[in-house]
């Protein structure tokens, strides 16, 4: 029997046909699935995260408005809410997230939060950029990007001369160009710098005198910088200008004999000393442009841009002899009175004068305060009784009601053979005693009798009516 044979060109279309096969017939939980790269947001700012890969990969831009991602994308295809991208295999040299971030006028960056994943480059809390280079197609990177309410810095400069700013962050130790804004809480030092020839005075607007500036950006703020012209003291030495040497203090002019002249900047109000020294052979003739002079010595006040000041040496000449003895001048007018000397010494005390005459008399004393009262004497015996009267005994008895006092009496009958009289008029015989003493007495009516105790000063009394026991009374 006769077999027939494939060709070889027919051998290699079946070899590839069981290979494509082979292929298709793969399960589908063997392929490898790509990794995500995911951004979230925080922050009360808003700003983009924009990726750019390039070469045929999508290109994602996703917004956020402070509360929410508003534009969104979800491998390339834009979905409000999502911002997530999709590794794309080494073809492309790399895996992962790859972007940047921009914040939106009156936003600040806030700095990249790594969730997941181990990225390459940058992600940092200062990093324009956040990418994973992986070798891994299924690496995962999760990254939350911060974007904060921004405020405005605004830096100038006034006064005669001329300056500038840097800035330090947070505490930090470094300078920086400063920023037209920064995000909301950065804590922001202004270093002031002053250009050459000129000299800064004082901070003005939200900060203060010369002292360190700091400011916590949770608001706008305004800063100026006072920079006025460095005040130079120019010396010229006039004469021979060999003929000797000039110094400062504090330092700054250093002028000798081989120094015709020298300038030197000084603080601006400093008080400046020049010194001049003769050589040998010289002599020091004077200052000239100088507010304060005392022998060899010149001060003055560094203010303005240029002081000149010239030191005049001159060479010491043989001394001729000396000439003859003039007349005597007139006399010249008397001078001023000088002025009173200090007081001497007190001298010793005089004799006693006689006396004089008596004061008039000085005004009675404020009277005393009331004693207090005594302790009431003893009842002495009673007496013997005498005749019913024909009207019968009242018997009284008082009360202080406030401050007034009530008396109340009644009249007893004699025997009840005497009609009984009206107590309010009839008479008693009382004293009102105070210290063992009567302060008043009488004989009146009953009616009349509180009266006449209500005039009765404050006090404690006792009251005595004729034919009854006395009485304690505090009168108020």
């Amino acid at each position: 029997m006769r077999r027939n044979h494939p060709t070889p060109g027919a051998r290699r279309a079946l070899l590839l046909a069981a290979l494509a096969a082979g292929i298709l017939l793969l399960p589908a939980a063997a392929a490898s699935a790509n990794g995500t790269g995911t951004v979230e947001f925080e922050g009360a700012g808003s700003g983009w995260y924009k990726s750019n890969l390039g070469g045929g990969i999508p290109e994602i831009e996703c917004h956020w408005n402070g509360t929410e991602i508003d534009i969104g994308s979800d491998h390339g295809t834009v979905e409000p809410g999502v911002c997530e991208t999709e590794n794309f295999g080494p073809e492309f040299g790399f895996y992962g997230l790859t972007g940047h971030r921009e914040a939106d006028a009156g936003s600040a960056f806030g700095g990249w939060t790594v969730l997941e994943g181990s990225p390459t480059n940058g992600c940092t809390a200062t990093s324009g950029v956040c990418a994973d280079a992986t070798t891994s197609e299924t690496a995962n990177l999760k990254v939350k990007l911060a974007f904060l309410p921004a405020y405005a810095l605004n830096l100038s400069t006034s006064g005669s001369g001329s300056g500038s700013f840097k800035c330090k962050l947070d505490g930090g130790s470094t300078e920086v160009a400063c920023a037209s804004e920064y995000a909301e809480g950065t804590e922001v030092e202004a270093i002031p710098h002053p250009a050459a020839g000129s000299e800064f005075v004082e901070f003005s607007g939200d900060c203060s005198g010369s002292g360190p500036c700091v400011l916590t950006m949770d608001e706008e703020h305004s800063l100026a910088g006072v920079f006025d012209v460095e005040p130079l003291i120019s010396l010229i030495k006039g004469g021979h200008a060999e003929g000797g040497t000039v110094q400062s203090s504090p330092a700054g002019i250093d002028c000798g004999p081989a120094c015709d002249a020298e300038t030197a900047a000084f603080g601006g109000g400093e008080t400046v000393t020049l010194t001049a020294s003769a050589a040998a052979g010289y002599a020091f003739a004077g200052w000239l442009n100088c507010p304060y002079v005392s022998p060899g010595v010149c001060r003055l006040t560094a203010e303005g841009a240029l002081t000149e000041v010239t030191a005049v040496f001159v060479k010491d000449g043989v001394q001729g002899p000396g000439g003859p003895t003039g007349p005597t001048g007139p006399t010249g007018p008397t001078g001023p009175a000088g002025e009173a000397g200090p007081t001497g010494p007190t001298g010793p005390a005089g004799p006693t004068g006689s006396e004089g005459p008596a004061g008039p008399e000085g005004q009675a004393g404020a009277n005393g305060a009331d004693g207090a009262q005594g302790p009431a004497g003893a009842q002495g015996p009673q007496g013997a009784r005498g005749p019913a009267g024909p009207a019968g005994k009242i018997l009284c008895k008082a009360r202080l009601k406030g401050r007034r006092v009530i008396v109340r009496c009644r009249v007893k009958a004699n025997r009840k053979r005497h009609r009984r009289r009206g107590a309010r008029h009839r008479r008693v015989r009382w004293a009102l005693m105070h210290g063992g003493h009567a302060q008043s007495r009488g004989r009146t009516t009953v009616r009349r009798l509180g009266r006449a105790l209500n005039r009765a000063p404050a006090g404690r009394y006792v009251l005595r009516i004729a034919g009854q026991r006395p009485q304690p009374i505090a009168l108020g």
